[in-house]
């Protein structure tokens, strides 16, 4: 779910090309939150491929997920 999260989050989520979900470390917390880092590939606001690394966190409720926070990890300047 973090990656669809991640995908909505992105300036152009078409473009958006994800690694494996296989390769992303994932952290679970006490009632049901997990932090997952997830690497995409997409086309920034300025049409150029940036490679980004999104440390998602969400919670899975009886009625689906809900995102609690979106990080960039990449701390470009």
């Amino acid at each position: 779910m973090c990656k669809e999260f991640v995908k909505r989050s992105l300036h152009d989520p078409e473009s958006a090309d994800f690694e494996s979900s296989k390769t992303y470390p994932v952290t679970e917390e006490a009632g049901g939150i997990f932090t997952v880092e997830v690497s995409v590939r997409a086309r920034n606001a300025f049409n150029a491929m940036r490679n980004t690394i999104v440390s998602c966190k969400a919670k899975r409720e009886e009625s689906g997920w809900t995102l609690l926070n979106l990080e960039n990890l990449n701390n470009e300047k």
